[in-house]
């Protein structure tokens, strides 16, 4: 399944991360490489969202949550196999602007 597209996308970010195991002990929180491949993270950024459109997030976000697809780097035009790297979803409703919304969502490479 394919990330949905909603054109009044505002702000995007792509952070490269090298991948790493995590290890706790006695209250810290190390990382250890696992090698130099890297993956991204993708920060997205939508303002001045119609109805129709947050319906359409709020749907894939439910329908997709825990599970990976793919999604396509709108700068480099290339194709990621991702997951969402969060938990919830915040929309916002737009004070001045009646029935449109923003909201924030990140994506990691699996």
């Amino acid at each position: 399944m394919a990330f949905p597209i909603i054109s009044s996308l505002t702000g995007f970010k792509r952070v490269a991360m090298k991948s790493a195991n995590r290890k706790t002990a006695g209250g810290y929180t190390m990382g250890f490489p696992t090698g130099s491949i890297k993956k991204y993270r993708f920060e997205l950024s939508y303002t001045v969202v119609s109805n129709s459109d947050v319906s359409t997030m709020d749907t894939f976000f439910n329908d997709n949550q825990g599970g990976s697809f793919q999604y396509t780097d709108p700068i480099s035009d290339s194709s990621y196999s991702v997951e969402f790297d969060q938990d919830e979803i915040e929309f916002e409703r737009d004070i001045k602007l009646p029935g449109r919304w923003k909201f924030n969502i990140s994506l990691v490479e699996v």
